[in-house]
């Protein structure tokens, strides 16, 4: 349940916590103390992104907290948040918990492998506008033989304003065919349910 923090460079603005040094280490944490599991395929110091296990779903489950502020820009002429900045977050989110995850897109992209979107729901309770702070939950979930998904949360002040889940497919980028899904992905993600 401690948070750790790996996978974004220093200063990315949009994260909370803070790690000090070159290593992932939570807020707070001990810096004596071993890295966490499923950490180490690389990690850079960052000030910033959280990632928690919740024990409720056991320890494997992989969630991402990132502060987001609404820009001008983010809005439509309204003065309200476009939806396809949730859209936009969901994607960098889901890449962002990658990377914390000691799995860089761009380093799989260089691989040969990648992980589309294959379907992707949003859904808007609240109206968010220009100035809000909202905080943003990536949770990693179902991962399948060829494909897993991530939800998102977005909330303001602990109330919901959208909610949104993306479904990936590991192809080889060469082919666009399916492949099997990494093993840490699995590990990653909270047992099936039967």
């Amino acid at each position: 349940g401690r948070p750790h923090c790996t996978g974004l460079p220093r200063g990315r603005p949009g994260c909370r916590g803070r790690c000090a040094g070159g290593g992932s280490r939570g807020v707070g944490a001990d810096p004596r103390s071993p890295q966490p599991a499923g950490h180490g395929r690389r990690s850079w110091p960052c000030d910033g992104t959280t990632v928690t296990a919740r024990p409720e779903a056991g320890d494997a489950v992989a969630t991402l907290a990132v502060d987001r502020r609404v820009f001008v820009g983010d809005d439509d002429y309204s003065g309200l948040i476009f939806f396809n900045t949730y859209r936009r977050w969901m994607s960098e989110g889901d890449q962002q918990l990658f990377a914390v995850l000691g799995h860089p897109v761009w380093e799989d992209l260089a691989d040969g492998w990648g992980a589309p979107v294959v379907h992707s729901e949003l859904d808007c309770h609240v109206a968010a506008r220009s100035g809000d702070e909202l905080v943003q939950e990536v949770v990693l979930r179902e991962a399948r033989r060829t494909s897993f998904s991530t939800t998102h949360t977005f909330s303001r002040d602990g109330q919901i304003l959208a909610t949104g889940t993306n479904v990936r497919v590991w192809v080889e980028l060469a082919t666009m065919a399916p492949r099997t899904a990494p093993p840490w992905t699995r590990s990653a993600s909270p047992p099936r349910r039967s």
